[in-house]
């Protein structure tokens, strides 16, 4: 069985890899990887996606089964429980296909970006409430952001850069500590 640290680190190299890739498109649509680095790439991320889809899956999979088995002799507070668990997995399964999607979209090419200036810190904000409201009872300390007071305009696709956000919140949340704040320092140079 594979550790909460084993699968914390399978999840942070996916989503490194997803923005880099993101950041590689953003910085030269032109070339969007480097060939040399695709199948490695290409490998590494097959392995993590098929087992960021095994994960949820099994968890999804093993519940329904005790579920369908030993209904009888479950108490409708555990029933609730494991439907919570069925629900949790199968909410990072549709986290990993659209992260997938997302990949696709990005090695295809197809990426139409809306480049404007952004203020990073409203964008931060927002992706924190995305964030927030899919763990609202799973976490006691706050996300905080530390600012300079500066603003911080930069020059982006705004839904890219929430995006990005997001999925660096999504790891934060999950393999944090639940009373420690999670903290996000933003300052313009």
């Amino acid at each position: 069985m594979c550790t909460p640290e084993a699968l914390a680190r399978y999840d942070l190299v996916y989503n490194q890899r997803l923005i880099s890739l993101q950041e590689a498109t953003l910085a030269d649509e032109s070339t969007p990887y480097e060939p040399g680095n695709l199948a490695s790439f290409l490998e590494d991320a097959l392995m993590n996606l098929s087992h960021e889809l095994r994960t949820p899956l099994a968890v999804a999979k093993g519940n329904t089964t005790s579920l369908i088995r030993h209904d009888h002799l479950l108490t409708r507070e555990e029933r609730i429980e494991i439907l919570g668990e069925i629900e949790t997995a199968c909410d990072r399964l549709e986290t990993v296909i659209q992260q997938t999607l997302q990949t696709a979209h990005v090695l295809r090419g197809s990426v139409s970006l809306q480049r404007e200036p952004v203020n990073l810190t409203a964008v931060t904000q927002q992706a924190i409430n995305a964030v927030a409201r899919y763990f609202a009872d799973a976490r006691s300390a706050p996300v905080e952001i530390r600012t300079d007071n500066t603003p911080c305009i930069v020059w982006a696709d705004a839904d890219w850069v929430e995006r990005a956000i997001v999925q660096l919140l999504d790891n934060a949340w999950r393999y944090s500590p639940e009373d420690r704040p999670i903290a996000i320092t933003i300052h313009a140079n």
